[in-house]
């Protein structure tokens, strides 16, 4: 969405947080349960403030390769 506004790589460039709001406010007065993907908390907190009802902040590949990367690092020393 931000690249298609003209803001690649700014996903919390104040229009494109309007419009997710604004996506957000109809799907909710709609009474459609709404969510969203993102890992930004700035966009998360508004997200939680326009009514979303479910989250996801990260993929199981991402936690996954988190995970392994600390493993690693400990057995490292």
């Amino acid at each position: 969405l931000a690249a298609d506004m003209g803001h690649r790589g700014n996903p919390t460039h104040p229009e494109v947080m309007q419009a997710v709001e604004t996506v957000i406010g109809k799907g909710v007065a709609a009474g459609k349960p709404v969510g969203i993907m993102s890992g930004d908390p700035a966009m998360l907190a508004m997200a939680r403030k326009a009514g979303i009802r479910f989250f996801a902040s990260s993929t199981d590949v991402s936690l996954l390769s988190a995970a392994a990367a600390n493993l690693a690092a400990s057995m490292r020393g």
